[in-house]
């Protein structure tokens, strides 16, 4: 039997070489040795093997992305950059190994994918491959079938089962609401507790899955659980309650509002559905502890990105908070062109609904949703710097700003919200705009010794091609600088004037010079709608008188770069308390004296 390796995107194939095999010393290949076959396309197909974080020829041997330019695409793109995996084995023939870890499975790749998952639960030993991508309430013995995505184990529940579970959820709500709400943030906090204690079980588990389920290095990763798990202590989640209600005690029962003559209380939902985004690590964690806080039983659906630590969390909470555990599911799916049952039946049932994502999918759910359901929707955003000329005076503070820029890039490897893109400096400084970008070019490449960014392949296609097109303005004749190692890890674009763009990740920024940060907001302006955090390095007053200038064209929250990409818990999220936007208010009127009752 000769096997065919080909896909949609390509007219031409490759095929098996048997011969070819054997005459090179390799043995005939058969169902249980795949590491030995090889294959060959026609001569007008060529394949390179590239570095998943250079996109640059591999050494002879290694492995890395394969890269096909295929000539009878005529009328379409020549050449298709794949996440398979594969080693050269001559120039004109090569091995597929697999796909690039943390890849999406897909064509035949799927069914190599059941194999393998087939495989690894055979072993029966230590930890496997494969990630369970979801944990429903403790005794709901739910009837779920189960399948292999890439790197996580998807649950989908039996018919009927849906319906069951959101019952059980909503039944759990009486449990939570039964502990006054300052208990219920101390004893959710054993969640903050155990993912920052280096020798609980469930942080070692996070530190080994969470590098290759988020695409971050290994020391990304722990410092991103370390400062993550800093907001969902008891300290902290009690500090955010009593920041987000003057007197707490308004969730538990009507409290008497003097000034208005009446009692008021907060209430939350019998059941909240919140769907994760999947580009940063943390954000369903924090979700679900924000609805469990307030009282109301939440399902999460984590981004594929954001699978590890939410199921975790649920796990923490069996042990040590089963009143909450009863009330949490989380349940990672796949996008699909039709919905599972569980997320359409959650829509119709859920109190509220809050989902993070780009602006297409925020829109996706919110024509799904009934008319008299609240969507809290967390859309994509763009964070910034601004750099006044005072702090550039000389060069130790230059290169401090700098640094703290690096430092907020390398957060998340430049995937959340709060990153920051672009650096905005202002001119008529000592150290120029050119100057300061490359102090940063040489703070980012330090911290690749200790905070080593890990690009995926598709980061790193973007990467090379907003450095194609910044090198092409400046064939152009514009005054564009790139600064760029000859890997994609990190990159620096020096431009000499203000041009608002978008975010590129992958430690990517673009510095621009601006004759006066007094005309800032002005330029912002249009780009209000999505504008997030921009640190403002100045001193004062003009930080102050530049602050207000921000906020009123959007920007919700004006910080310094070593806080930029940390907001404490009770951060103003899209300039809203993120409490207060999940309960509703009611009031309790105090009947007029002398009236009778009616």
């Amino acid at each position: 039997m000769v096997n065919e390796y080909g896909m949609t995107e390509l007219l031409s194939q490759f095929w098996e070489t048997p011969l070819a095999d054997a005459e090179g010393g390799a043995p005939e290949s058969d169902d249980d040795d795949l590491a030995h076959r090889s294959l060959a396309g026609p001569p007008w197909i060529r394949t390179r093997i590239l570095d998943p974080h250079r996109l640059t020829p591999v050494p002879p041997g290694e492995a890395g992305l394969l890269q096909h330019l295929d000539l009878a695409n005529l009328h379409s793109v020549s050449a298709l950059l794949t996440e398979d995996q594969g080693v050269a084995v001559t120039p004109w023939r090569f091995r597929v190994l697999g796909r690039q870890p943390g890849a999406e499975p897909r064509g035949c790749s799927l069914s190599m994918e059941e194999l393998a998952s087939a495989r690894i639960q055979g072993e029966g030993t230590g930890m496997t491959d494969h990630f369970q991508g979801w944990q429903f309430p403790p005794g709901a013995d739910m009837a779920v079938q189960s399948e292999t995505v890439s790197d996580l184990e998807v649950a989908t529940l039996a018919p009927g089962e849906s319906v069951r579970l959101l019952d059980l959820l909503e039944a759990a709500g009486a449990g939570l609401l039964a502990l006054p709400v300052l208990e219920r943030a101390r004893r959710l906090g054993a969640v903050g507790l155990r993912l920052r204690d280096p020798g609980d079980p469930l942080r070692r588990e996070a530190e080994d899955r969470l590098p290759a389920h988020a695409a971050l290095s290994g020391p990304v990763a722990r410092q991103l659980l370390d400062r993550m798990s800093e907001q969902w202590t008891p300290e902290a989640l009690e500090r955010l309650v009593h920041l987000e209600f003057s007197d707490p005690r308004v969730l538990d029962d009507f409290r008497i509002r003097p000034e208005a003559g009446d009692q008021v209380c907060a209430v939350g939902d019998r059941l909240a559905f919140h769907v994760g985004s999947g580009n940063v690590a943390g954000v369903g964690v924090t979700s679900l502890l924000r609805s469990l806080v307030v009282g109301t039983p939440v399902l999460l659906k984590p981004g594929r990105g954001d699978v590890v630590l939410p199921v975790l969390a649920a796990r923490a909470l069996a042990d040590a908070f089963p009143e909450a555990a009863r009330a949490l599911a989380v349940a990672y799916w796949p996008g699909q062109s039709a919905p599972p049952e569980l997320e359409s039946r959650a829509l119709e049932r859920a109190g509220r609904v809050v989902v993070y994502g780009g602006m297409e999918v925020v829109g996706a759910f919110r024509a799904r949703l009934p008319g008299h359901t609240p969507l809290i929707a967390y859309h994509h955003r763009v964070s910034a710097a601004a750099v006044a000329r005072e702090v550039l005076m000389e060069e130790e503070e230059a290169r401090q700003v700098a640094r703290a820029a690096a430092m907020a890039m390398a957060a998340y490897d430049q995937q959340g919200c709060v990153s920051p893109h672009i650096f905005w400096i202002e001119e008529g400084a000592a150290i120029s705009p050119e100057s300061w970008a490359r102090l940063l070019a040489r703070e980012l490449e330090a911290l690749e010794a200790s905070l080593p960014s890990r690009p995926t392949a598709e980061v790193s296609a973007r990467v090379q091609a907003v450095r194609g097109e910044a090198e092409m303005d400046r064939a152009l004749g514009t005054d564009t600088l790139v600064l760029a190692p000859d890997h994609t890890g990190w990159t620096v674009i020096c431009e000499s004037g203000f041009a608002f763009g978008g975010a590129c990740g992958g430690r990517t920024a673009r510095v621009q010079a601006i004759h006066h940060l007094d005309s800032l907001a002005t330029l912002l302006t249009p780009w209000g709608g999505i504008l997030q955090s921009v640190a403002v390095e100045s001193p004062e007053p003009k930080r102050t008188h530049l602050a207000k200038a921000l906020v009123r064209v959007g920007v919700s929250r004006i910080t310094t770069l070593t806080r930029q990409p940390w907001p404490d818990p009770w951060w103003l999220h899209d300039g809203s308390g993120p409490l207060r936007a999940l309960v509703n208010w009611a009031s309790l009127e105090v009947p007029e004296p002398g009236l009778p009752p009616t």
